[in-house]
């Protein structure tokens, strides 16, 4: 496909020159910009603020200040912030309201927010906007509120069956411990016996073996250092990009959970650009979005859209859909109610329908992954509690046998 570039190219004498013209591509504008000659504006990474699992609030309860804000956005800011400090029930975020209170009386309140960690990178810019239009404080708060209730509701729905699968995993695999532990005895003597007489095939004694050695402690250390490995590459996954971009493209080929994942990702940076492009230029409201992404391949591909918009100037709404239409890393609906909004709607609402549309695709998408993953985990963790019972008095009802009905000494090999 034939797209339009704008792009600056560096010269000999060290000086830029700014070009436009077309390239071929699909996916890849910067690799077809390099292939012109061309340079394409390089963007920093993204800043990102560690923060203690101690020292993180609730998204419900930010959500809860900023729409207070918004409300009480009439009256002068350290008291409303006090008015919301007094009333809710998280204790660090009330000791952090008050400092931020105190401060912002002598300064600014987004300068204030900045030195507190319970408040991520994206409400600081928020703030900041408002701090520069007074007038509009009440409808970017709100905006940032209803961001954060939307991103959190579409965080649930995807971590939701994640956790039970997890907590129906690690379940599973401790039914399967206790089931083979009560099996371990009879095996042992089984296997004694067998080395004393005859051979049993090759695969038989490997599995007998297997059994042996689930049932022993050693299993249990196993399966910490599996779930150790699980959180090393996810560690791992995250701090190296291009593995990560890899991973994710790897995961994405899943039929159902690719594509989910895919329309709630966009689902939230949709909505997130909502609110930062009514308080922020086009640049900006996108550089802003980097921090909230959770995937590799879309916080490059915002660094791709600001690196175009930045090389474009002065851009249009139009510029703006062909910017994130290019990357290729945000589902199709998404541009096009962009290309919707930027005809007539406006971008911002067109982005809240877009959100709307994809977490309602995403949510059903889930929900019929549900309805047939479920039951399997459940019908294998029911199997697997009978299971141990029936290998926690299995030794106990081979005893009653024997002593209802001892054997006979022709039983006994070498008798």
């Amino acid at each position: 496909m034939i797209y339009d570039y704008y792009a600056y190219r560096i010269l000999a004498s060290g000086e830029l020159k700014y070009e436009r013209g077309r390239v071929s591509t699909e996916y890849n504008p910067a690799e077809a910009l390099r292939q012109q000659g061309l340079e394409p504006i390089r963007l920093a990474p993204a800043r990102y603020r560690f923060v203690w699992p101690w020292q993180q609030v609730k998204p419900a309860h930010l959500e809860q200040f900023w729409r207070s804000m918004s409300f009480l956005s009439g009256i002068p800011q350290h008291l409303a912030i006090d008015t919301f400090a007094e009333r809710t029930q998280d204790r660090r975020l009330a000791q952090a309201l008050r400092a931020v209170s105190t401060e912002s009386v002598s300064g600014s309140f987004s300068g204030a927010l900045a030195k507190r960690p319970e408040f991520p990178q994206l409400h600081v810019a928020l703030a900041a906007a408002g701090d520069r239009v007074p007038v509009r404080r009440a409808e970017i708060y709100l905006g940032l509120a209803e961001t954060l209730e939307f991103s959190h509701g579409v965080t649930l729905a995807l971590r939701g069956p994640l956790m039970r699968a997890a907590v129906l995993a690690v379940v599973i695999a401790l039914g399967l411990i206790w089931m083979a532990h009560g099996f371990v005895p009879a095996i042992e003597s089984m296997l004694h016996a067998v080395s004393t007489t005859a051979a049993l095939p090759p695969m038989t004694t490997a599995t007998m073996r297997a059994v042996a050695f689930m049932g022993s402690p050693w299993s249990l250390i196993a399966l910490g250092g599996v779930a150790a490995a699980l959180i090393g590459l996810r560690i791992f996954l995250a701090a190296n990009e291009e593995v990560g971009v890899a991973y994710e493209r790897l995961v994405a080929k899943i039929p159902t959970w690719g594509k989910t994942t895919r329309q709630l990702e966009t689902a939230v940076i949709a909505r997130a650009f909502a609110a930062t492009i009514r308080a922020e230029s086009p640049d900006n409201a996108v550089e802003l979005l980097i921090p909230v992404a959770t995937r590799t391949n879309t916080r490059l591909a915002l660094r791709e859209v600001v690196n175009e918009l930045r090389g474009r100037g002065e851009g249009g709404d139009l510029d703006i859909v062909g910017a994130f239409a290019r990357t290729g890393a945000f589902d199709p609906i998404f541009t096009e109610y962009l290309a919707a909004g930027a005809m007539g709607t406006g971008i911002a609402d067109a982005c809240k329908e877009a959100a709307r549309f994809l977490e309602a695709e995403g949510r059903t998408r889930i929900s019929n992954l549900i309805q047939w993953v479920e039951p399997l985990l459940g019908g294998a963790l029911i199997t697997i509690f009978y299971g141990g019972f029936f290998a926690l008095f299995w030794p106990f009802f081979t005893l009653a046998v024997t002593a209802l009905h001892p054997p006979s000494s022709t039983y006994y090999i070498g008798h």
